[in-house]
């Protein structure tokens, strides 16, 4: 694919639009902070099975319902949740209302990184 890309093959002109670097960018950061996110689940919880499970409901259920919550309690919070904020760097076209596709990426890698002090943090106190 670099060498397509690099050589000005067919692809070429197309990667330069409108939409795809946000997305292709946008899909590093979501896998990087996706990462980083599992990384510090597994060593907060210590058990892979779980860890694993957490990783895959998080998005899929618990981010929804806590959404929905949100939405009742104030309109528009919603629109920060981690995993709703991934949409904005990542989709085709992002929603009109919540942040830029720049800050969404800060706010993900940000909730990644807080995991992982804070499970840096437990595993100091627990395994000391």
């Amino acid at each position: 694919m670099a060498g397509l890309i690099a050589s000005g093959g067919d692809l070429a002109p197309f990667l330069s639009q409108d939409p795809l670097p946000r997305m292709i960018f946008g899909s590093i950061v979501f896998g990087v902070g996706c990462g980083w996110i599992g990384l510090g689940i597994g060593a907060l919880i210590r058990s892979l099975p779980v860890a694993i499970a957490i990783l895959i409901a998080l998005p899929a259920m618990v981010e929804p319902l806590l959404g929905m919550i949100l939405k009742q309690v104030h309109d528009g919070s919603e629109v920060w949740l981690p995993f709703y904020v991934a949409g904005q760097f990542v989709a085709r076209t992002p929603a009109p209302e919540g942040p830029s596709a720049a800050v969404a990426a800060v706010i993900f890698l940000a909730v990644g990184a807080a995991l992982i002090v804070a499970s840096g943090a437990v595993l100091r106190r627990r395994d000391a």
